[in-house]
């Protein structure tokens, strides 16, 4: 196994890089070691060696000009000097010895020397300070005494301090100096030996940069190019014969990954010959849990299976609707045979078991319910006369809430399919309003052994408007030919009426005739007896 690993292109490649990575983990030391000394070198020059050398010069200025200022006061006393000396002893040297302990304190010293330095000093300045004591007025000048004091404070105490002081300070100094000249040479040794390992390093990387170059020709491009052609006529979509020889490193496994890519092309062609022949049950297996071809051919069957379903819903549901239409375009039959087709058709389109169609009956306000009009393997004689009063049982609740009700589980006892074999609950009841222009014309009852399904109660739900509307037109129909009947007879009686009106009028008028002639006769005898008196 660790042989097969080497004799890879990973192998060899990995062994290329760990020789890289071996030399540039030992130049990144080096160079790491040697940076980090000239780091060191620079923080020790910064922090220590060149802040205390310039500390120690100021601290010797500080010395000669008390010292200065000091014998002025007692030779040559002005007030000037007098504040400036006076300053020094609050301020200068205050901040001198912080400035000079805080250094000490970040390079993390502690030079013995250089606090006697400090200690020195503060003896120089309290003998200073006496001095400046005693003459502290003008008036003290007169007095002998008194400056023989203080010049003797000056010459056996100050001078002498002051004198060690400078030497011990002179002494520090010339340590600092050697202290930076040896920095400075290590500074300059490190930059070199840097200088050498880069360049070193360039020319062995330049050197394994090229030696890796061609290995990877003659092990890795040459055998890779081989395989290229092949994969160049797989993207032409060419499906061909593998020719190359197979090797125990990655081009071997290349060639045997591209001999499973073209069993794979020529099963997934083959399976989408299948499915453009609408056989969506055929066998697939996708090279693996990662192959997106053959997941999305997976993919593809299963939206166009799905697609297919949904056509067959849609054209069952349309051959439906249009088979019904037939039945309800039917206007030579009675209401109560159109009713029973209505449900018959149905039943058997829904693959049901039984059925009942009710219209609403309300032409008498008193008594408002719903009236079977026609049902379907059901006990005819048991519901022969059946009514269902507003709001009763499920049938009567659907026509109250105007929604269609769907019962997965049904009651027992609530309804038996009768058969000759027996009787059983069924498993499922569908009862769907028959709503026109949100009026309720009536209420269609369903009930099967099989579940139905969602499409086939958006199907009833389509079908229950036309039903509807049907149902409206057989009453105004039935309505309307009652309504003409009664007029029919209504018209005979009335023609009879005018006859016997019409005979009635005719012995009126001969009445009326014989009335007028006797009439006009009475009144000629009137006359004639009016004539004869006169005469």
């Amino acid at each position: 196994m660790k042989s097969r690993i080497l004799s890879g292109i990973a192998g060899k490649i990995s062994v290329g890089y760990a020789i890289i990575i071996g030399i540039t983990l030992v130049i990144s030391f080096t160079t790491y070691f040697i940076v980090q000394g000239l780091r060191s070198t620079d923080r020790e020059l910064s922090e220590s060696i060149v802040p205390s050398f310039i500390s120690l010069k100021e601290f010797k200025n500080l010395n000669s000009i008390s010292y200065k200022l000091t014998s002025n006061w007692i030779y040559q006393p002005s007030q000037q000097d007098k504040e400036t000396l006076k300053k020094l002893f609050d301020t200068d040297y205050p901040q001198q010895a912080k400035k000079f302990s805080d250094i000490l304190v970040a390079a993390d010293v502690k030079n013995e020397k250089a606090n006697e330095l400090l200690k020195k000093f503060e003896e120089i300045i309290s003998f200073e300070k006496q001095v400046a004591k005693k003459l502290n007025a003008d008036s003290l000048y007169s007095s002998d005494v008194v400056v023989d004091e203080a010049i003797n404070l000056l010459t056996n105490s100050i001078k002498p301090a002051a004198d060690e002081f400078n030497k011990s300070v002179d002494e520090q100094i010339i340590v600092q100096e050697n202290a930076l000249k040896a920095a400075s040479d290590q500074k300059a040794n490190s930059y070199t030996l840097l200088t050498i390992t880069v360049l070193l390093s360039s020319f062995i990387y330049a050197l394994v940069g090229a030696i890796a170059s061609l290995v990877s020709v003659r092990a890795i491009v040459r055998p890779i190019n081989a395989v290229k052609d092949i994969v160049l006529s797989l993207s032409r979509g060419e499906i061909k014969e593998v020719t190359v020889a197979a090797t125990k490193d990655e081009v071997g496994e290349m060639v045997d990954s591209i001999k499973t890519l073209i069993a794979g092309q020529k099963s997934n062609t083959a399976f989408a010959i299948n499915i453009g022949d609408g056989n969506y049950n055929s066998e697939f297996k996708p090279l693996s849990e990662e192959d997106q071809m053959g997941n999305a051919l997976l993919e593809m069957r299963s939206n166009l299976k799905k697609n297919a379903e949904e056509d067959a819903k849609r054209n069952w549901a349309t051959s439906g609707l249009a088979q019904i239409g037939e039945i309800l375009r039917k206007t030579d039959q009675r209401a109560e045979e159109m009713y029973d087709q209505i449900l018959e058709f149905l039943i058997k389109y829904l693959k049901a078991n039984q059925g009942a169609l009710f219209i609403v009956e309300d032409e008498n306000a008193e008594d408002h319910h719903l009236k079977m009009v026609g049902c379907y393997a059901y006990n005819r004689k048991k519901f022969l006369n059946h009514r269902v009063d507003i709001g009763e049982g499920m049938v009567g609740q659907c026509y109250l809430e105007k929604e269609t009700i769907f019962m997965k589980k049904v009651p027992e006892g609530y309804l038996r399919i009768t058969s000759g074999l027996g009787e059983a609950t069924p498993r499922c009841v569908v009862i769907v309003p028959l709503k026109l222009n949100q009026e309720i014309q009536g209420v269609v009852e369903i009930a099967t052994f099989q579940e139905l399904q969602q499409f086939e109660i958006d199907f009833v739900n389509r079908l229950a408007e036309s039903i509807a509307s049907t149902i409206t037109s057989l009453r105004v129909s039935e309505r309307t030919k009652a309504l003409l009947e009664n007029l029919q007879v209504q018209g005979e009686q009335m023609r009879a009426q005018e006859e016997e009106m019409r005979q009635n009028m005719e012995e009126l008028s001969a009445t009326q005739e014989e009335m007028a002639r006797k009439e006009l006769e009475y009144i000629n005898k009137i006359k004639r007896l009016e004539s004869s008196a006169v005469a």
